[in-house]
């Protein structure tokens, strides 16, 4: 017998590949199909492309464990001062007060499942990101770019208010 969905928070979520809010943080697009919302604030799930080049600085988050499954491609980690290169099918789970950061140091898109725990750190993304569609989405129109000193600045305004220390 099928389970009965009855609270806004319990219904069953099917996302159609290409679907989900994209947002573009930094050069790279944050594509955000589960959130607090949707799972009782138990977890988030996000796809990140990470164009060449890109990834984001040295971070901590405080309170937040960080999965990353990779789907396609290599990524190069620094975690706590180890460097790891991820190639595809590769899983890494960082718990909350480690430094940590990834770059695409390869000339191809990198595609990566996020999985935060708890959940609400998508928030910041949609905060700090700007929201693309998805035709731009399909269109892999976005290019990494280097941050201007007002992205930095309000970047390191918005994360504080989630607990994450950008380090760099």
């Amino acid at each position: 017998m099928a389970k009965e969905f009855e609270e806004e928070n319990d219904r069953l979520q099917i996302i159609k590949p290409g679907k989900g809010k994209h947002v573009n943080m930094i050069g790279d697009i944050l594509s955000i199909y589960l959130t607090k919302n949707e799972t009782n604030g138990t977890f988030s799930i996000l796809e990140d492309r990470i164009y060449p080049s890109g990834g984001p600085p040295p971070h901590i988050q405080t309170r937040e464990f960080e999965g990353f499954y990779i789907l396609e491609g290599e990524l190069d980690f620094n975690i706590d001062g180890q460097k790891v290169t991820a190639k595809t099918g590769t899983v890494i789970n960082i718990p909350p007060n480690v430094v940590h950061n990834f770059k695409n140091n390869t000339n191809n898109i990198v595609r990566m499942l996020v999985i935060i725990s708890p959940a609400g750190l998508e928030k910041m993304f949609e905060e700090v990101g700007i929201e693309i569609s998805d035709g731009d989405y399909d269109r892999n129109i976005t290019k990494y770019s280097a941050p201007s000193i007002e992205e930095k600045k309000r970047l390191l305004e918005i994360t504080k208010k989630y607990g994450v220390q950008i380090l760099e």
